[in-house]
């Protein structure tokens, strides 16, 4: 192989990375152009009424203090999921 030949092996080289690494630039360009257009959009009005988020309500609970110190809970009836009651694990 002469150095001619070797050179333009070389050459080639170099310019198929650099287009690859172009090709990765302008995919991240694009990306954040996309995020940065996103962010200067106005945040849509809330509107409760258009929202149904109450079918996610957890009932009231009141708790009932018994005579040997221990307490326990009435739940309400107002039309909503009953819940499981139990301890929640601590996870540190």
């Amino acid at each position: 192989m002469s150095v001619n030949e070797s050179a333009k092996g070389t050459v080639a080289s170099q310019l198929r990375q650099a287009v690859e690494r172009l090709h990765s630039d302008i995919e991240r360009v694009e990306f954040w152009a996309t995020a940065l257009d996103q962010m200067a959009q106005p945040i849509p009005e809330y509107d409760a009424a258009a929202r149904s988020l109450s079918a996610f309500n957890l009932p009231s609970q009141s708790v009932i203090p018994g005579d040997d110190g221990s307490c326990a809970t009435s739940t309400a009836t107002n039309d909503v999921l009953p819940t499981t009651a139990g301890s929640v694990p601590n996870r540190r």
